[in-house]
């Protein structure tokens, strides 16, 4: 897939491009209140959203991110979910929906599923089995129309993952912006301490971009957690797993209208 086909496809645009657009917005708005005359910050906003080799690279440094953030976390955890959750120890699932999910999983993987005792007397063994489930579930359910569910909800873990690697990145550049955009103002109240001359600095565009700065920074550090991302991975693993007893009729249908 080429550059401008994975900018077209979904899930790059709302997993991987739009968490890196939006740590550049403050920096952005910071940027054209500053230095772009008032009356064509309109034209500037326009000729900056179509730079489109700017928003790929924006795209793949998002993603490293995220993937480096959940190298991290998979360790913190134990595992992906979509591993702990099959896990006869984990009680995400009742033991007899698990034991459901293992058949299916057994006949589609060719891997048969430990039991509970094989499980802790070998971890790491039952944990192999885990991962070579996941990994044919998510091999099995690419096709975005049939598993729309599975996707919507692997779209919303990888845009969740993708910001909070860059939580502290965003809060500190936001706040670096807000701290550029106050900094004529604040000069000159500290000279005169004539507060209403001070912000007489302030143009309108660049009160909005210290406003968007300020919010954003509050944003990053208050909103993009591990606790939250960890609920979007398990309910991404939840909407995986369960495909595992649709696999068969999706397939069945497909050779019963070939």
């Amino acid at each position: 897939m080429d550059s401008a086909a994975k900018l077209l496809d979904p899930y790059e645009r709302k997993a991987r491009l739009l968490p890196g657009l939006l740590l550049t917005l403050p920096a952005s708005l910071s940027v054209m209140a500053l230095w772009v005359d008032g009356q064509v910050w309109q034209k500037a906003i326009l000729a900056l959203c179509g730079t489109c080799g700017v928003p790929f690279l924006i795209a793949n440094i998002t993603r490293d991110a995220g993937k480096k953030l959940e190298t991290k976390l998979v360790k913190k955890w134990g595992g992906l979910p979509s591993t702990i959750m099959l896990r006869h120890s984990d009680d995400y699932f009742d033991s007899h929906t698990k034991k459901q999910y293992h058949n299916a999983l057994s006949r589609g993987t060719g891997v048969t599923m430990p039991t509970a005792a094989e499980e802790a007397a070998d971890r790491e063994a039952a944990d192999a089995a885990y991962r070579a489930a996941g990994l044919w579930l998510r091999e099995k359910t690419k096709d975005r129309r049939k598993f729309n569910h599975v996707f919507r909800e692997n779209i919303a873990y990888g845009f969740r993952r993708n910001i909070t690697g860059l939580k502290y990145q965003g809060a500190l550049l936001a706040f670096a912006c807000a701290g550029l955009l106050i900094l004529r103002p604040a000069t000159l109240y500290f000279n005169t301490r004539n507060l209403e001359q001070a912000l007489h600095q302030l143009t309108s565009f660049q009160f909005v971009a210290l406003l968007t700065a300020l919010v954003f920074t509050l944003v990053w550090l208050t909103c993009f957690s591990e606790a939250s991302l960890r609920r979007t991975g398990e309910a991404y693993a939840d909407r995986l797993i369960r495909a595992s007893k649709e696999i068969r009729s999706v397939k069945k249908a497909s050779l019963e209208t070939a």
